[in-house]
């Protein structure tokens, strides 16, 4: 019996990270998302934007600090997106309740994402 090397998603991509976030500004323009900024700091990685004056942060995580892993986690970004966003476009989901988790409020007097203000209070059973 001979062992696979399992290949994450993506891994092998040459699509420049700049390509990647580009598609992805491009794909939430559609949907009247008006401002994006993308960060990366080590292996983490965000995208925030404003969507009727609603304010969003996702964020990842990539496998490694390298460019390849970096070039990865942008495209594994895009992709997970344009998935969303066409779920919208079939009239599947509305916009705020496909991305409710990753909207900014301002909770503790901090900004928090709706997910890093209420998940602590579900775990707890809450």
């Amino acid at each position: 019996m001979t062992t696979r090397k399992s290949k994450t998603p993506y891994r092998g991509t040459t699509v420049p990270v700049g390509r990647s976030q580009e598609f992805i500004t491009m794909l939430l323009r559609k949907h009247d998302v008006s401002a994006t900024r993308f960060t990366s700091s080590g292996m983490h990685v965000e995208i925030e934007f404003i969507r009727h004056e609603q304010p969003y942060k996702i964020t990842a995580t990539s496998l490694g600090l390298d460019a390849k892993s970096e070039r990865q986690i942008w495209r594994i970004v895009f992709f997970w997106l344009k998935a969303k966003l066409t779920v919208l476009d079939f009239n599947i989901g509305e916009f705020e309740t496909e991305f409710l988790p990753y909207a900014l409020i301002t909770h503790d007097g901090k900004s928090a994402t709706v997910d890093e203000a209420i998940r602590p209070r579900l775990l707890k059973g809450g």
